[in-house]
């Protein structure tokens, strides 16, 4: 048996720099990546994040659809109850809890992350349009992004710390 083997073009989604690489297929199976030495911004070089990018699309411990939590009490060493359940339901359950703050809608607060660069427009426009001020859309710790020394100098800090205790509701996406 044949199997077709190639070489697909793309960027690293590991963290914002979006480097160049290239990814082997194999019927449509990614089987590795490795820099591409022709992308201007990496050269071919890439860091222990992006080769390792192939471990968390495999991972059998990625989670997959979404999941409710069953046991309401919260702890550090606490078991949630994570329960599958269908994308309908999970929808269908956030669009409920949403229609029930609507009338007092400062009391939801969105965290997105910046894994495309955009994320930020579109959650403003769902903070907007909903009438809560309270969203952020920040990178992730990991991200090495140097305009973090920019804000930290320009707005005393790029972490920013959602004040969770008074928030009924905290929508996390990303």
């Amino acid at each position: 048996m044949i199997m077709a083997t190639e070489w697909v073009q793309t960027s690293c989604g590991m963290c914002y720099v979006g480097c160049g690489v290239r990814v082997q297929l194999e019927d449509g199976v990614a089987l590795s990546v490795e820099g591409d030495p022709n992308h201007p911004q990496n050269r071919g070089n890439m860091c222990a994040k992006g080769k390792a990018g192939l471990m968390n699309l495999y991972n059998p411990h990625r989670v997959k659809s979404p999941l409710k939590r069953t046991n309401p009490e919260k702890g550090l060493h606490v078991e949630p109850g994570w329960q599958k359940i269908s994308w309908e339901e999970a929808l269908s359950t956030i669009a409920a809890k949403l229609k029930a703050i609507r009338d007092n809608p400062k009391q939801l607060y969105i965290q997105g992350w910046e894994i495309t660069g955009d994320s930020h427009l579109w959650l403003h426009a769902f903070a907007s349009a909903f009438g809560t001020p309270h969203y952020s859309s920040n990178g992730s710790p990991t991200c090495g992004k140097v305009i973090h020394p920019v804000e930290f100098f320009a707005a005393g800090g790029f972490h920013q710390q959602p004040d969770l205790h008074y928030c009924n509701y905290c929508i996390l996406v990303g």
